[in-house]
């Protein structure tokens, strides 16, 4: 009789599910944790954004607030002493003053025609191009375009290029007509410097102009393009040109100023 066994002879038996779990490795086990710099740090930052919404409620606050308050109006007065505050709100601070309504007045159809007297009549090469633009600013659009027609068929400015001419305007007169307050009367000398006709030496022609200018009120008030006066140019009326006597022509040329 054989005693040869293999290992096929005497099966093992297999482990049951609970053993299989008694035997499987734990897990190992991790615990949360924070250091107390990463907490501190999360309360500051906490803190401040808190800090920041509530300035923001805040600055929204104010800004509602000024924007629905009146404006206050503050009247001051310009001398050689200084300045000073001669009424808030309407209401009178020093002596002597009344506030009303701002209105052009006298005084602004006055600086009106000095300022477009000398910006077309002073004559500079070196700031002539920007006063012929300022000619026609002060002027209401609709006549600014008939008289920029009018300079354009005469030559006129292209003729001060060509001759090199330079010009000095002196007001003499400057006074609102009495019968019709929107016309204002201009006289003054015109004292003109020129490149001779024969293109030897230089020239001088002195002229006295006589002149009116019809004004309007500006639709837009006091601004820079009406020099603040709250008038614009309708109309050029009467104007007259006299010859006077001229000094002698000198051969050296004109100094511009620097």
């Amino acid at each position: 009789m054989s005693m040869n066994a293999s290992a096929t002879d005497f099966p093992l038996p297999l482990p049951s599910e609970a053993e299989k779990e008694e035997y499987e490795p734990e897990a190992p086990s991790v615990g949360a944790y924070r250091s107390v710099d990463d907490v501190r740090m999360l309360q500051r930052i906490s803190i401040a954004a808190l800090i920041q919404s509530l300035l923001l409620v805040v600055s929204v606050g104010v800004i509602a607030l000024l924007a629905t308050r009146p404006a206050q109006q503050v009247v001051i007065e310009r001398t050689t002493e200084g300045d000073r505050v001669v009424a808030i709100n309407g209401k009178p601070v020093a002596a002597g003053y009344a506030v009303g309504e701002d209105r052009p007045r006298a005084g602004d159809k006055k600086t009106l025609a000095r300022e477009w007297s000398a910006v077309r009549y002073n004559i500079d090469p070196l700031t002539r191009e920007k006063d012929i633009a300022r000619i026609y600013t002060f002027m209401e659009p609709a006549f600014a375009k008939g008289y920029a027609g009018l300079m354009t068929k005469r030559g006129e400015f292209e003729a001060e290029a060509r001759e090199r001419r330079q010009a000095v305007w002196t007001s003499q007169v400057v006074e609102v007509d009495r019968a019709d307050p929107y016309k204002v009367k201009v006289i003054g000398t015109w004292d003109v410097t020129k490149k001779s006709d024969n293109g030897n030496g230089w020239a001088r022609e002195m002229r006295q102009l006589i002149f009116t200018l019809h004004l309007i009120e500006d639709d837009r008030g006091r601004a820079p393009r009406n020099a603040n006066t709250g008038f614009l140019i309708r109309d050029i009326l009467d104007y007259t040109e006299i010859a006077a006597p001229s000094p002698a022509s000198s051969a050296a040329a004109p100094q511009t100023a620097q």
